[in-house]
């Protein structure tokens, strides 16, 4: 089942696909040792990127942050 899982994120590197990996093999840190671990280790990344709503969000609060640093701006613009 693992086997297939590392293959289905290899071909396909999504968050699904890493989050499936991970939840079968989890990735513990100060534990690579080997090839064998690589798969995982780099599923661990994928998964914790921003997705594309949540990557736009952040830079709208940052482009509003760092062009107008002393408004307080509406708490709704940022759900």
């Amino acid at each position: 089942m693992i086997a297939e899982l590392e293959k289905e994120y290899l071909a396909n590197p999504t968050h699904e696909t890493a989050y499936g990996l991970l939840g079968a093999k989890p990735w513990k840190g100060n534990t690579l040792v080997g090839a064998e671990q690589w798969v995982s280790y780099q599923a661990m990344p994928t998964a914790a990127l921003l997705e594309l709503e949540e990557l736009n969000d952040f830079a709208t609060f940052m482009y509003c942050r760092l062009n107008q640093p002393n408004k307080d701006h509406p708490k709704e613009l940022f759900v």
